[in-house]
């Protein structure tokens, strides 16, 4: 009964990595909704959000890269209408060195020359929604969300083990005017 079997030290072993894979050093990426408002006028509805997102370095790595991070975002009320759902995509293009801020549906671009503008173009969102998802007053939240499901097939498996690819949900009640 001396030696453990090689089986089990390679179970160990490869749970010992899978622990450490989580246990990596830096920054953890910070998602944060400061402010939300559904500005209503002439019978359209407009979402003004100021989002707070904050990639660890492993995603502004994969973002340089050209892999797309994107953030879905969710507008709901009481159940009377079906919520608005949207896609921030945000990515550079190494090639033209521009970084891109995509809003879907609806294909709503908006190019920069410098990271740091794209991420403060989520600090001043302004977002034409298809339809107003708030119908009672007082009864609306926006949640925002990293999609893990977007990104690239080879990067699901370390996102969804490496503590710098978590991204905690954000959550705000929504102001209508």
């Amino acid at each position: 009964m001396g030696r453990p079997r090689p089986r089990l030290e390679r179970v160990l072993l490869l749970a010992a990595f899978l622990a450490l894979a989580g246990c990596q050093p830096g920054e953890a990426p910070r998602l944060v909704i400061d402010a939300a408002a559904i500005h209503r006028q002439g019978g359209a509805a407009e979402l003004r959000a100021r989002i707070d997102f904050r990639p660890s370095e492993v995603q502004l790595d994969a973002l340089e890269h050209g892999v797309p991070l994107v953030l879905g975002l969710t507008v709901g009320g009481d159940g009377a209408a079906p919520p608005a759902r949207l896609n921030l995509s945000l990515r550079y293009f190494p090639l033209s060195r521009r970084y891109r801020l995509r809003v879907e549906p609806g294909a709503q671009d908006a190019s920069f020359a410098l990271r740091g503008y794209l991420f403060d173009a989520l600090d001043r969102l302004r977002v034409p929604l298809a339809h107003d998802p708030c119908v009672a007053p007082g009864s609306c939240r926006i949640e925002v969300h990293f999609d893990y499901a977007a990104l690239p097939g080879a990067l699901r498996l370390p996102a969804l083990l490496r503590g710098a690819w978590r991204v905690p949900p954000a959550h705000h009640a929504v102001d209508a005017s």
